[in-house]
């Protein structure tokens, strides 16, 4: 993959910040911490778990952004990661609670 042709720029996640991922199609979830977000998906430091379709919760101090997303890379039993995109992107306003505005990517 060409980083140079990604379709959304990518940001550091804020410090810290958790997601948390259910499943649609069985009761498997996983939690961890967001280590990039851009508007079309992330990457997220959690036990791999394996979906086709899952909703993402980013739980923030004051709220909570919630998008349905779909795997990126493929499921890995013993993965310490994993990419989700998306279904709708993020509105640039929730994209700035997400990323750290400290530190660019």
């Amino acid at each position: 993959m060409d980083l140079d042709n990604r379709k959304f720029a990518r940001f550091k996640a804020s410090p810290r910040l958790q997601a948390f991922l259910q499943a649609n199609d069985s009761a498997l979830k996983t939690e961890g911490i967001v280590l990039n977000v851009s508007q079309g998906g992330a990457y997220i430091l959690a036990p791999s778990i394996p979906f086709e379709t899952a909703t993402v919760r980013f739980v923030l101090e004051d709220s909570t952004i919630s998008k349905q997303c779909r795997r990126v890379d493929p499921h890995l039993a013993q993965a310490q990661g994993m990419a989700v995109e998306f279904t709708d992107i993020l509105a640039a306003e929730e994209l700035e609670h997400l990323m750290d505005t400290e530190v660019p990517f």
